[in-house]
């Protein structure tokens, strides 16, 4: 029997890695789960996973990262093995605390790095960027798709879009890239 081969969300068999002017682009292919409180169990997820960061916040948890998406919801992002149910393993580990959902092939991620990326962004998506510090987590739009972002450092600005628009979310970054050049 033939094996699959995985793609990146691009449709290539390597993810994105380029650079534009200052800006540098790669496609980053870890395993996302969202992770939504069950009712009366903050306790009991908090215990099975402590750490989870606050309202529009991103955590390292060693294990795995997370940010909040919503209230009593957080994205749980771990190294992507191809193998197993992750989402199973995470659900086991919490114990009912929390329903737990696969959201690896729903999304895309790209990271972008540049000096200033407010300069970058401001002309993409409605965020303060200005204080859009180390650790911020936020939903937004960018180019009218519904994205999340995540400040990793000063110069590390992580997106989430729609997997299915991966290219489209892709353009409107090198774009803006191409106009600061």
């Amino acid at each position: 029997m033939d094996k699959l081969t995985a793609i990146s969300a691009l449709g290539a068999s390597a993810a994105l890695d380029k650079t534009i002017g200052a800006v540098h682009l790669t496609e980053c292919s870890n395993a996302l789960l969202s992770c939504a409180t069950r009712r009366g169990q903050q306790g009991a997820l908090d215990h099975a996973l402590p750490g989870l960061p606050e309202v529009g916040r991103f955590a390292d948890l060693t294990t795995l990262e997370a940010f909040w998406t919503g209230p009593q919801q957080w994205m749980l992002e771990l190294p992507y093995d191809g193998e197993g149910d992750q989402a199973g393993a995470m659900a086991a580990r919490l114990r009912g605390a929390a329903s737990v959902t696969e959201q690896t092939d729903a999304w895309v991620r790209f990271d972008v790095r540049a000096p200033d990326l407010a300069v970058l962004f401001e002309r993409l998506a409605m965020v303060d960027w200005r204080h859009f510090t180390v650790g911020c987590a936020q939903r937004g739009a960018l180019e009218h798709l519904g994205c999340l972002f995540v400040r990793r450092a000063t110069d590390s600005l992580s997106v989430y879009g729609p997997r299915s628009s991966a290219a489209s979310l892709l353009h409107a970054i090198e774009q803006a890239a191409e106009r600061i050049r």
